[in-house]
């Protein structure tokens, strides 16, 4: 897993926030009942989760790119297209 994102430990951290971001996330915490820094941290998880996906994602398409090009792999699925499979 390349982003473990579980909170079993706490680091405080500061952060400056332009003064529109820092109101718009106090006022979508206060619409969704929780703090701003509950809120923040969401975001950041939320954030977190997108990016394992993506690179997720990419090592997928690394992997299918490299079959690709594997003649081995190639002949094999060439065998399988042109093999008949009953079923009874």
């Amino acid at each position: 897993m390349l982003f473990d994102i579980s909170f079993n430990m706490n680091t405080q951290l500061s952060i400056t926030l332009p003064d529109t971001m820092a109101n718009a996330s106090s006022r979508a915490a206060r619409h969704l009942g929780i703090s701003r820094t509950a809120f923040i941290r969401q975001a950041i998880a939320h954030e977190l989760a997108i990016l394992q996906k993506k690179e997720e994602i990419e090592g997928i398409t690394r992997a299918l790119l490299a079959m690709q090009a594997d003649p081995t792999y190639q002949e094999t699925m060439e065998f399988w297209d042109n093999t008949t499979i009953y079923s009874y």
